[in-house]
């Protein structure tokens, strides 16, 4: 991989520049599948609200914009850590991320 898409190596100079210990990532679904792709996620926080688009075009959570052959979320697993009711029938979930050893 080459340094224009190693965000390991930007991120450890944004904690050696600048001494951020973690970020919030609030981003769309290509920048959370670039870093699913390189295991840079710990937490997912899932707000989930009971609309219905039906649209094939909406935008996922992660999308990985890498080789059709690639798996971004091999070796990683979640776990549910927490799970809480709001209103309107709004769902707030938590999930920690896990790192499978590579078999």
């Amino acid at each position: 991989m080459d340094d224009v898409c190693n965000l390991r190596k930007v991120f450890t100079l944004v904690k050696h520049y600048f001494n951020v210990k973690a970020i919030s990532l609030q981003g769309g679904g290509i920048i959370d599948g670039a870093m699913l792709a390189q295991g840079l996620i710990n937490e997912l926080s899932l707000v989930i609200y009971p609309g219905i688009d039906g649209l094939s075009t909406a935008p996922s959570i992660f999308e990985y914009l890498g080789h059709s052959e690639e798996r971004p979320a091999e070796g990683q697993a979640l776990e549910l850590i927490s799970m809480e009711q709001k209103p309107h029938g709004v769902v707030w979930l938590r999930y920690k991320f896990h790192n499978l050893p590579i078999e």
